[in-house]
């Protein structure tokens, strides 16, 4: 049993009373008050250098590209590894470009295309950060307390999107843009230490998935077949990209629009990040997930947009800007609890790289569009942004719309209750169980696509697969047969086990494998003469692996079956045999 508190999942602050996950964000709300100080600083840094809204677009689309291009390969790294110590080695080497940043500007040697090569370093690191960054979470708190420790990560993520831009404008008036870059260096020392000092045992670590080919493309198609993910991620990519361009956004709509400066600049960001703290306190008081809140989430941020880009005021400004901060959050942790809540665990750090890439990756593109727009007309390009968010309310609608009803039921059954995992939500175990059914109904016996299959699990019964139309008319207690009711008798040892009904495709593998030759074969081999595709070639030979049919000898799979001690034995013994006979037969020689 675990030695840390089970708190309920309802309190508002249910999360921190999980030491680990407390220890961590004190370590990261540090952390990321010194990266949001690096992110005005550069913004200013750029402007300084080039005194131009296109360059600062370009700096900015440098900085995240790599998270473009990197992020969902990085999601099938993170689930392979340990998630700490790839936080560890992320942190550090983050902490190390904003020294030599930091270092550039204080000695006066800084150019333009310095300031390019750090951003690029920075995007590559934060391209492996994220994902897993995210996907550590539900590893410190467990799934009960998912979306609770999300939400308050979040909120106290825009602590310090609060806090940043003052200690920027601060550093910046006083001693100089430099050492805000070694102040974001230092920071990450608490977000090191709070890695290093957390208690392992406590972790809910989640087995890493075992390195194979197509991982990309199955965490893809997973997304793509998942409403509760892919609605989320489609309405992020159009906010993302032509909405949650602040940093580049802002300063050009202070300096243009409103005719302000560096603390203008601050001032707007801080009013951001204080709507944003509210809009996590509201989260956390109201704790809610899916679709239907994004879209309601959306309209208020797209309405709060259009505020801000026909004030003429600072303080108007300031206020809209306020609305702005509160909504985008309650979109974002919505969102980001949404794709958690609805991802398998051995596929949430692809959907976490997918939610980041959407996020965080759609900015290259975004800010290089929106500085562009910007340096025409700073009104014009926050139009745009509150349009794309009135497009992602339409977008995620239809996609409701259109989405098969089926209900997320993250935790197991309790009592008696018959529990029915929703086709998106199938395990390893429950494909097998829908292959070992013949991909057909147990009620209705009617064949159907595994997409269109539910799988129940009763307590002290074997699992049931049934179709969605029988179990919307028969819910939690279909008429099963009698051979579906009674729990399976355990197999004596001295009698053979009833041979289990197996699937076409398996039948189809076994006449392959009598076909070829007797060597060592490839997995591609095998699924060119059975006519299967490649993921499904390798999960029949494992499947036959286990029963004992074939062999696997190194990468390869071998047709012939494993032998037995006493095969062997009586192989090693014919051939000593055979070895006498010849040696008894030799003519005497001279």
């Amino acid at each position: 049993m675990d030695a840390e508190p089970h708190p309920a999942p309802n309190s508002p602050l249910a999360a921190f009373a999980v030491p680990n996950f407390r220890r961590f964000v004190a370590g990261q709300t540090i952390s990321l008050v010194g990266s949001w100080t690096e992110t005005v600083a550069q913004a200013i840094l750029v402007l300084q250098l080039t005194h131009s809204g296109v360059w600062l677009g370009l700096t900015t689309a440098t900085r995240y590209a790599p998270v473009l291009l990197l992020t969902p390969y990085a999601g099938v790294i993170v689930d392979r590894q340990t998630k700490r110590r790839l936080l560890l080695l992320t942190q550090s080497s983050l902490a190390a470009v904003s020294l030599v940043l930091g270092v550039l500007v204080l000695s006066g040697a800084v150019r333009l295309w310095m300031v390019f090569a750090v951003a690029l370093a920075f995007g590559t690191l934060t391209a492996l950060d994220n994902p897993a960054r995210l996907a550590f979470i539900s590893e410190m708190v467990g799934q009960r307390l998912i979306r609770n420790a999300v939400t308050l990560n979040s909120t106290l993520v825009n602590v310090g999107r609060a806090i940043g831009p003052i200690v920027a404008a601060t550093l910046v008036s006083a001693v100089g843009v430099g050492w805000c870059f070694v102040l974001n260096a230092a920071s990450f020392s608490a977000v090191i230490a709070s890695l290093a000092a957390l208690n392992v045992s406590q972790l809910h670590s989640s087995t890493p998935v075992r390195r194979a080919r197509g991982q990309l493309r199955q965490g893809l198609a997973y997304a793509r077949t998942v409403p509760e993910i892919l609605a989320p991620l489609a309405m992020m990519v159009l906010i993302g990209t032509l909405t949650y361009e602040y940093e580049v956004s802002l300063p050009l709509f202070g300096r243009e629009a409103l005719h302000g400066g560096p603390t203008t600049y601050s001032a707007l960001f801080a009013a951001f990040g204080f709507g944003s703290i509210l809009g996590g306190v509201y989260c956390t008081r109201h704790p809610k997930t899916g679709v239907p809140r994004m879209i309601r989430a959306a309209v208020m941020y797209a309405a709060a947009m259009l505020a801000t880009a026909l004030t003429s005021q600072t303080y108007a400004a300031v206020a809209a800007l306020t609305v702005v901060g509160f909504a985008s959050i309650t979109f974002l942790t919505t969102g980001n609890s949404t794709v958690q809540l609805a991802a398998r665990p051995d596929m949430r750090g692809r959907m976490t790289a997918l939610w980041s890439t959407a996020f965080v990756g759609s900015t290259p593109i975004g800010a290089t569009i929106i500085g562009a727009i910007g340096a025409t007309s700073p009104r014009l390009m926050l139009l745009v942004g509150a349009g794309a968010c009135a497009v992602a309310a339409i977008t995620g609608l239809a996609l409701l719309t259109h989405a098969p009803r089926s209900e997320i039921r993250p935790q197991a059954n309790s009592g008696s209750r018959t529990f029915y995992l929703p086709w998106h939500m199938h395990t390893p175990e429950d494909l097998t169980e829908i292959e070992r059914a013949g991909r057909r109904c147990a009620i209705c016996r009617s064949g159907r696509r595994w997409r269109q299959l539910e799988v129940g699990r009763p307590e002290g019964q074997k699992p049931v697969v049934m179709c969605a139309a029988c179990r919307a008319r028969y819910g939690s207690a279909p008429p099963l047969p009698a051979t579906q009711k009674a729990a399976p008798e355990p197999v004596v040892a001295s009698e053979p086990a009833p041979k289990e009904r197996t699937a076409p495709s398996e039948d189809r593998l076994r006449r392959a494998l009598a076909q070829l030759p007797r060597e060592p074969l490839s997995v591609g081999q095998v699924a060119k003469a059975a006519g299967l595709n490649h993921d499904k070639t390798l999960r029949r030979l494992r499947a036959l692996e286990a029963a004992g049919e074939i062999q696997q000898v190194g990468k390869r799979w071998s047709n012939q079956p494993p032998s037995t001690d006493v095969e062997e034995a009586f192989d090693r013994l014919q051939a000593h045999t055979n070895n006498l006979r010849i040696i008894r037969d030799r003519e005497p020689v001279g």
